[in-house]
């Protein structure tokens, strides 16, 4: 099954990754690609998730991430849309750094982050985001 705040031709689900309409520990796999930088309350979806993957479930999750930066950016309130989009890109509303990990374990995940070996090549000033498989 596929999801999406929308319909879209590739989501037969209309889904809030904030209030996801599925029972607990409904899913044994997650896959939650690019979706976080968009949501305003990422922790809560996070927990979403958490808590609709069964007991020694996996889930995928992929954000663009700032392999420079230790903390996740979060924009002050008042900061205008077109400085946030200048940090973090068009329709994001923060810039994850090397803490993502610790926010996914912090609702109850086990993580492990799968880096790329070799030669890291740069997307759109950013380097290529890990992939981080989170167990429940």
């Amino acid at each position: 099954m596929g999801g999406d705040i929308i319909k879209r031709r590739n989501a037969n689900a209309i889904v809030d990754v904030t209030d996801i309409h599925f029972d607990d520990k409904w899913f044994d796999i997650l896959i939650c690609n690019h979706v976080l930088e968009h949501v305003p309350e990422d922790n809560r979806a996070m927990r979403e998730c958490y808590r609709i993957l069964k007991k020694g479930g996996i889930a995928i999750f992929s954000v663009p991430i700032d392999l420079k930066r230790h903390e996740t950016w979060e924009p002050p309130a008042d900061m205008p849309e077109d400085e946030v989009e200048r940090v973090c890109g068009w329709d994001h509303v923060r810039l994850y750094g090397l803490d993502f990990s610790r926010k996914l374990e912090d609702v109850g995940f086990s993580v492990r982050p799968i880096i790329y070996d070799g030669d890291v090549r740069e997307v759109h000033g950013l380097l290529e985001e890990p992939i981080y498989l989170a167990m429940k």
